[in-house]
């Protein structure tokens, strides 16, 4: 969902991604942005099943459908309410309680909370993971540095700092003078 730093309104969010289709489309484009590809053999479509929602693979004949192994895998929340969810998770900083998504999307709490923590989850994981990327780099640097090197003063300190703290932890945990703190989210 790449509209540029604009934020969608309300009325623009059910345009489009007002019904099942729209987001299972829009969901197809993000997991296969050059068409179906089979997680099983790499095979391309044989064809979409409309009546089951799956693709089927022309080499193996695996079926899968666009939410297999993603955290919408076996819900019984819509696509929409997800879609929802995650449109009102990005709207405020705060997020959003579990009771008032479950009236909003019509499911229970519980449905809901869970709705909500896995998204939560994913966001967490998708952050640590950019973060364990971008820390990567540097920390390889740091470790094939030489041990005299190392045992001079700041380049030990800085270097003992940073490899103590834990890849998924969030920006707040790192020392203030870190260049990575100062990055915004």
């Amino acid at each position: 969902m790449n509209y540029g730093d604009k934020m969608l309104t309300v009325q623009e969010f059910q345009i489009r991604f007002g019904n099942e289709e729209r987001c299972g489309e829009q969901l197809t484009r993000q997991r296969w942005p050059n068409g179906f590809v089979c997680p099983r053999c790499s095979g391309p479509s044989r064809g979409y099943m409309a009546s089951r929602r799956v693709h089927e693979c022309a080499r193996c004949g695996y079926q899968c459908s666009v939410t297999a192994g993603t955290i919408f895998h076996q819900s019984h929340v819509p696509l929409t309410g997800w879609f929802w969810a995650i449109y009102r998770l990005s709207q405020n900083k705060k997020g959003v309680a579990a009771m008032q998504l479950s009236r909003e999307i019509g499911v229970g709490y519980r449905a809901a909370w869970l709705l909500l923590h896995k998204l939560r989850k994913a966001m967490k994981d998708a952050t640590a993971a950019t973060a364990s990327a971008a820390l990567s780099r540097p920390t390889k640097a740091m470790l094939e540095a030489s041990r005299r090197d190392l045992e001079e003063g700041a380049v030990a300190q800085k270097t003992s700092r940073l490899l103590r703290l834990p890849l998924k932890g969030a920006r707040r945990n790192l020392p203030a003078e870190h260049p990575f703190r100062a990055m915004r989210p």
